[in-house]
């Protein structure tokens, strides 16, 4: 009977995970994550109705501050009212769904979750092997990155997508993977973390890269002022992989740093040169771009997205999801200034740092780094916004440990 009840509770906790990785397939549509409704409101009815929940939410200043994004994005959306040309749904802002990312970090994720996390991107990292192999960047030819390799000198041309739609996401997940797995119980860890870090190289996103030296290096002076067991301990388990990976980059430097300056190759230009955007600030594209480095054209994505936000500083886009052309900003602060203002992005800033504690500083951290040049959180809800929502949540965070 209780084996039975262990197998039950261990398939809805597989499901879970399911559910919070499809909507990072190609084939499936975000709004698969409005399937955890009916769950979260079953598991507040079953598992914790003995809990008062109105009290219990009103002593949360994180879910608090979720509130007050969400009230002043209305609030900014009344004042863009063009109810005239687009009817009701004018009043929408995509921050409206953050209090479902936050039920859904609190509710459905725990240790058991993110371990089943961790074997679906197993999973896929095992395909993304064999699309390397085979010399494509996806088998499925209707994804618009779909391309076969024809260039090996540079990593940047033989970037592997997995199940996603880009290579950007599938390394987005990689990183939180290594992360994740250096705090679960699972075997096989030391062969699991080299399979990850090979993927998160074939994948070749160097925002990742970047966010996930940090990781390890902030861990390992973590664990160096602690104590010297525990330090021994993490090598042991899984810390002397990572330190190895840095140690291979820094011996052969000139590769490394040919790779991650694309042999100062322009792979990308014009990216929005068509839009109707002032482009006489050219801040980024002299101060980076000029200097030879290649970021992907995200120094005139920056320029137009600033030009933006100086004349709409305070209710930037108002709540509305800022693009210009197809692109979004590629850094997620950017990117929330932009479409929210100042005001919003204060609360947004004010809901991260009242969070942050001991035992998430490294990770939040790493995930902060990781947003400054891409658009890796806030989304509002995405694979990456879940699991950031779970360490924000101050027990979740209590729970998750190193564990050696």
């Amino acid at each position: 009977m209780n084996s039975n009840l262990v197998k039950i509770f261990d398939l809805k906790y597989f499901i879970y995970a399911l559910l919070i990785t499809l909507p990072t397939y190609f084939f499936v549509r975000i709004e698969v994550y409005l399937v955890f409704i009916p769950i979260i409101i079953f598991e507040y009815w079953t598992r914790i109705q003995h809990l008062d929940l109105i009290a219990e939410l009103k002593k949360s200043k994180l879910f608090l501050t979720i509130i007050g994004i969400v009230v002043f994005s209305f609030l900014n959306r009344l004042i863009h009212l063009d109810y005239e040309n687009e009817g009701i749904k004018t009043l929408y802002s995509f921050s409206y769904l953050l209090p479902l990312l936050y039920f859904i970090a609190k509710v459905t994720l725990n240790k058991k979750v993110l371990k089943y996390l961790i074997y679906l991107l197993i999973l896929e990292i095992l395909l993304s092997y064999f699309e390397f192999g085979m010399g494509v960047s996806t088998f499925f030819k209707q994804i618009d990155n779909f391309y076969e390799f024809k260039d090996y000198s540079l990593l940047y041309n033989t970037r592997v997508l997995g199940l996603a739609n880009n290579s950007s996401l599938f390394s987005e997940k990689i990183l939180a993977g290594l992360i994740l797995l250096d705090y679960s119980k699972i075997k096989f860890k030391k062969a699991i973390t080299i399979l990850m870090i090979t993927a998160l190289i074939i994948t070749f996103n160097r925002t990742m890269i970047i966010a996930y030296v940090f990781y390890v290096l902030a861990t390992n002076l973590y664990f160096l002022k602690s104590n010297l067991k525990d330090y021994i301990a993490y090598q042991k388990r899984t810390g002397v992989i990572h330190l190895l990976f840095i140690a291979f980059c820094i011996i052969n430097a000139p590769y490394s740093i040919n790779q991650f300056t694309r042999n100062n190759t322009k792979v990308t230009s014009g990216r929005v040169e068509n839009e109707k955007f002032d482009t006489d600030n050219n801040f980024f594209r002299q101060t980076i771009e000029s200097k030879g480095i290649e970021m992907s054209g995200r120094g005139e994505i920056w320029d137009n997205y600033f030009s933006f936000i100086n004349n709409n500083l305070f209710l930037g886009n108002g709540s509305r999801k800022m693009l210009i052309g197809r692109h979004h900003a590629h850094n997620s602060i950017i990117e929330i200034l932009a479409s929210h203002g100042i005001i919003i992005l204060f609360l947004y800033f004010f809901m991260i740092i009242t969070s942050i504690n001991k035992n998430n500083i490294i990770i939040i951290s790493t995930f902060f780094i990781a947003s400054l040049a891409q658009y890796f959180v806030f989304w509002p809800v995405s694979y990456l916004d879940i699991i950031i929502m779970w360490f924000l949540i101050p027990n979740s965070s209590k729970i998750f440990h190193y564990d050696p």
